[in-house]
């Protein structure tokens, strides 16, 4: 009894409940977008976003336990635990929960959840926390669980081996090597017969730059990382890897030929700088052989895709824009890339150097108007996929034709080899209404995915490449021309694959059409 008679008030029940779920919830949010995109995000990538978010969850975690223990709550880490869960939850899955609410009302959602998560972590009774701890922490288990299996595959070394190839014997060439990759750029016939836009004015302004077209151009293969896979290392994708994945939906062997190329690997060996323009794409955001890699910022292409699906999404817009737009993302580092290639033009360097930059234009996202400026998601979907196609094609022939002019001066002892070169055409209007099935999709619709833009600067060279020259040989030519390498052409066959879950099956399309 006290000293006033009255009972002492009871101490609060304590158990000994174990808790992880806070950790589970926030590597979830990490993970399960990670698994969904298995082959294509890069590790480094995906562990760059989730060991902040554990940190932030574990701090958040501590801070909500801090203020149980004050108020006087037993068990304060799993009160506290339930607070991290359920608002760090709301917060790190508001975009999948509600993505198309606007700011306000969005973080209201995010507010009303956490403040629900407050209360209950006050007002619930020590046996009842226990049995909801217990309940999260497997259910969390398990979601963290399936994401970590889908993501075995990525733990298991798989990588392609870069051919190495020996410039003994060969000459360097003095001048610079400006290579820039226009994402789906279609040839001229495909223009004209599928969008109904006549690509003449640009093309007579190569030629009368110098330019040679190759009429007759296609990709090896219907998809960039195939397609520039064979380019940049100048075999065919059979004999780039040999032994592809046992899972023929595993992307890494292509990407790690992109990563670490032929192409790259030569010049520098003769002597040449090799300055590469990332872009948003992870596969082209970098190269190892790179003597320089210039990007705009350090945000990746996971990370464009991650931002949206939390809350962060109505954070740290452009321009007044309150919601994070992964659209604009894709602008600014486009613009970047015309921006620097600009700049470049000027810049002085004491070496040669090779310029590659794998502009995604123009490829959707359609995002960029006719003058330049930003074009936004409502206004893309209010045109049609030919006037977007076309507007960004019109933009980017501007824009190289500005570059142009300023590259080639007349003088063909001091200007540089210039490639222009897409990977492939545009994806035909079936792709955007089911999966692609490159089997069974018309010659037509294959045409219009292979056939390619090309066009080349090549001063000093008297020999022209032959009109249907395809990606795989268009280094073998260059390199021969001007560093003495005895590569030689390759015939210029096309394949196709059936579909993304068969990325190494080929069958072979080079006689379909021209």
């Amino acid at each position: 009894m006290s000293p006033d008679g009255a009972a002492p008030a009871p101490e609060p029940e304590r158990r000994r409940i174990l808790t992880w779920h806070p950790l589970a919830v926030a590597a979830y949010s990490v993970l399960g977008l990670w698994s969904a995109n298995v082959f294509e995000v890069p590790i480094r990538d995906a562990t760059a976003i989730l060991w902040p978010v554990l940190g932030a969850a574990v701090a958040v975690w501590a801070m909500a336990a801090v203020a149980m223990r004050v108020a006087g709550r037993a068990n304060p880490i799993a009160r506290g635990a339930l607070v991290a869960s359920l608002g760090g939850g709301a917060f790190l899955m508001a975009g999948r929960i509600v993505p198309g609410l606007d700011p306000l009302p969005g973080l209201a959602v995010v507010g009303a959840v956490t403040v629900a998560a407050i209360w209950l972590a006050l007002s619930i009774g020590t046996s009842a926390l226990a049995s909801v701890t217990t309940i999260v922490n497997v259910f969390t288990l398990v979601a963290v669980g399936l994401a970590a299996f889908a993501l075995r595959p990525v733990l298991v070394p798989d990588r392609a081996t870069p051919v190495q190839v020996s410039l003994e014997g060969a000459t360097t060439a003095a001048r610079d090597i400006w290579y820039i990759i226009p994402d789906r750029y279609p040839r001229r016939d495909t223009l004209l017969d599928v969008y109904g836009f006549d690509n003449a004015d640009f093309e007579d302004f190569l030629v009368d730059r110098g330019f040679t077209i190759q009429e007759q151009a296609r990709a090896n293969y219907p998809k960039t990382a195939h397609s520039l896979a064979a380019t940049w290392n100048m075999e065919f994708v059979p004999d780039l890897v040999p032994d592809p994945p046992a899972d023929g939906s595993d992307w890494r062997p292509l990407y790690d030929l992109l990563a670490d190329h032929q192409l790259g690997r030569i010049v520098t060996e003769a002597g040449f700088d090799y300055v590469h323009l990332g872009s948003w794409w992870t596969p082209t955001r970098t190269a190892v052989s790179a003597t320089e890699v210039r990007n705009l910022g350090d945000t990746t292409e996971f990370e464009s895709v991650w931002i949206p699906t939390t809350a962060l999404r109505w954070f740290g817009g452009d321009e007044g824009d309150d919601e994070f737009d992964g659209r604009r993302y894709i602008y600014d580092v486009t613009s970047f890339q015309l921006d620097e290639l600009d700049r470049m033009v000027g810049e002085p360097h004491d070496r040669p150097r090779l310029v590659l930059a794998h502009v995604t234009l123009p490829h959707e996202p359609y995002v960029f108007d006719l003058d330049g400026s930003y074009v936004d998601g409502a206004t893309e979907q209010e045109r049609t996929r030919v006037d977007n196609t076309v507007t960004q094609t019109r933009y980017l022939n501007s824009r190289l034709e500005d570059l142009v002019d300023r590259l080639v001066t007349g003088d063909p002892a001091r200007d540089p080899i210039i490639v222009i070169q897409s990977d492939e055409g545009p994806h035909p209007q079936i792709q955007y209404e089911q999966a692609i099935q490159w089997l069974d999709v018309s010659t037509a619709e294959r045409a219009e995915k292979l056939r390619t833009f090309s066009a080349w600067y090549l001063p000093d060279v008297t020999e022209e490449p032959a009109p249907d020259t395809t990606g795989v040989n268009t280094w073998r030519f260059i390199l021969d021309e001007y560093f003495g390498t005895n590569f030689g052409q390759l015939d210029n066959r096309v394949w196709v694959f059936p579909n993304e879950e068969r990325l190494y099956e080929f069958v072979e399309v080079t006689d379909e059409f021209d």
